[in-house]
């Protein structure tokens, strides 16, 4: 099941709120980097897909947080309850 914005089909205009609300809510300066990527879900209650966001700061490590939906699917809500995986 494709899960598509019809007026953002690529779904560029969300993942860039996505990314946006990501950096106002853990304080992230532009020299960190913050990917969000959408990916097939196999969790039990998990939709067909879910959002990964990865948090890659200067020089370290990145970490990982998951929202159980679809990129069209994820608000500012859901970035203020992330999981980290």
């Amino acid at each position: 099941m494709d899960f598509k914005n019809p007026h953002d089909p690529d779904n560029i205009i969300i993942t860039a709120k996505i990314q946006e609300w990501v950096r106002l809510k853990m304080g992230l300066g532009m020299d960190t980097m913050v990917q969000v990527i959408e990916l097939n879900c196999i969790d039990p209650g998990c939709m067909d897909k879910e959002t990964r966001i990865i948090v890659t700061r200067p020089d370290e490590p990145g970490i990982q947080y998951r929202v159980h939906k679809p990129i069209v699917y994820v608000r500012k809500l859901d970035i203020d309850h992330l999981q980290k995986m």
